[in-house]
């Protein structure tokens, strides 16, 4: 049997592994045109809710996708809703439970942009026709009617003694429950205002305090069904695993005939015993007030921090995805999501490790690769008298982050052989290390690499490592 003497050597990829940079929607508009980063809460571009009682809850609509206004400068918090609308904002918010392939509803006033929204709160029962086959689209949605909807998005046991005067027999369940979470007040001490057309500020409201007294973002999808591609609007992340060491890059192409709208505001969910659930932000975390737009063609990319400051529990290793709500031109949204995996950091056990030593050198043939390489061409120099030997295919590439070098992860569904190669003495070898091995999608972001690549020493048994 050989008997070998082992050292370690390595090769850095220094500096520029560059990433590729797409511009979104607004890196062509003046800076000044965004709404100042540093408002926070309540500020959104509408100026009939900035400064009033409505500010906040238009600002968690806006941000979320929720609703739009009804112009650039005005969200309409004074005027009234139509059925149809208020039902879109509804599905907008997002009810667990629903079916995301719902049974077209029997109503035939729907406009095709509301037709899977209201078919799959029908099939919930959150809403109802006016008749059996009229939704009442156009109509103006009652105080009443409002109160009923939103209180089959709240639990069903929690009721208060009421003493309105207007409300009767069809609508004193759903008033209680509103009144007793805290969700709506009445008009007057007597009056509820039941008859009376709800405004779009109003609604506006009582969904902000739906979500304020659940505590829980709004559930877009428990079954894991959410699509990362639909009506030619895709969003992708630029790897599929990460460890919390790394950046993510996400990326939302619009290449349908509308333009899409979606706010800064994304939520990321993990998978836990076969269902998604949302990973909370720090409630101190300040999310920007913006609202993107994509034309049809246009990208839009971000950067997404892992750090554990930015969540209220640090992230474990696990399965993750990115959720978003796009909403077009015309009022009808999507929700897409990417996937993703979290893998355990782990430090290299090596420490700072030379790329020469015992006579034999190891080196790349560039300091530098971009993003899209596919292969690191590698150069064995034996200048000594001793014959070395390693695994041809086996190398370990590790990244520094925090002064710190960690393992990059090797591919688990790619096996390598184990084959040995000698490097003879005064001899040269070179070779191509495949960067695929390592990523599927052959990309990196940009920093310093290295590759660690272990020689044993044949016939002898002892030396310095």
């Amino acid at each position: 049997m050989k008997n070998f003497k082992r050292f370690v050597t390595t090769a850095a990829l220094i500096g520029a592994l560059i990433t590729s940079s797409i511009p979104s929607a607004f890196a062509d508009e003046p800076s000044s045109e965004l709404p100042p980063l540093d408002l926070g809460i309540g500020f959104s571009p509408f100026n009939d809710a900035n400064g009033t009682r409505y500010a906040d809850a238009v600002w968690f609509m806006w941000t979320n996708g929720i609703a739009q206004g009804m112009n650039e400068t005005q969200f309409g918090v004074s005027q009234p809703i139509k059925r149809v609308d208020a039902s879109m904002i509804v599905g907008n918010y997002g009810i667990k439970g629903l079916n995301p392939n719902p049974k077209k509803a029997p109503f035939t006033d729907l406009p095709q942009r509301a037709v899977h929204t209201v078919s799959a709160l029908y099939e919930a029962g959150i809403i109802k026709g006016k008749t059996k086959t009229l939704f009442g689209s156009d109509d103006t949605l009652k105080r009443g009617e409002a109160a009923i909807i939103l209180s089959r998005m709240l639990p069903l046991d929690k009721k208060a003694t009421i003493q309105f005067v207007d409300v009767g027999d069809r609508y004193k369940e759903a008033v209680q429950i509103l009144v007793a979470n805290g969700i709506v007040q009445g008009k007057t001490e007597a009056l509820f205002g039941t008859a009376d057309p709800i405004t779009r500020g109003e609604l506006a409201l009582m969904i902000h305090k739906i979500f304020e007294s659940s505590k829980t973002a709004p559930a877009q999808d428990s079954s894991g069904s959410l699509p990362s591609l639909a009506k030619e609007i895709s969003m992708t992340l630029d790897k599929d695993r990460y460890t919390k060491l790394d950046t993510p890059t996400l990326t939302i192409t619009n290449n349908n005939s509308l333009k899409q709208m979606f706010g800064a505001l994304f939520k990321i969910q993990v998978m836990k015993n076969g269902s998604w659930h949302d990973v909370p932000f720090d409630e101190d975390l300040a999310i920007p007030t913006i609202m993107y737009e994509l034309q049809t063609g246009e990208k839009h990319q971000e950067s997404i921090s892992l750090n554990d400051e930015r969540f209220e529990s640090p992230l474990t290793a696990g399965r993750y995805r990115v959720v978003q709500t796009i909403n077009d031109a015309n009022g009808e949204s999507i929700i897409l999501a990417a996937q993703f995996q979290i893998l355990e950091a782990v430090k290299s056990p090596y420490g700072e490790l030379p790329s020469a030593a015992e006579g034999v050198t190891m080196e790349l043939e560039k300091a530098s690769y971009n993003d899209s390489t596919d292969y690191l061409k590698l150069k064995f120099t034996n200048s000594s008298d001793v014959t070395y030997g390693y695994f041809r295919y086996q190398y370990d590439l590790e990244v520094k982050k925090n002064d710190a070098w960690y393992e990059v992860p090797f591919d688990s569904e790619l096996q390598y052989p184990t084959d040995v190669h000698l490097l003879d003495s005064n001899g040269v070898y070179k070779t191509n290390v495949s960067a695929f091995a390592y990523n599927k999608s052959a990309k990196f972001e940009k920093g310093d690499y290295r590759l660690v690549q272990s020689l044993v020493e044949k016939g002898k048994e002892k030396g310095n490592k």
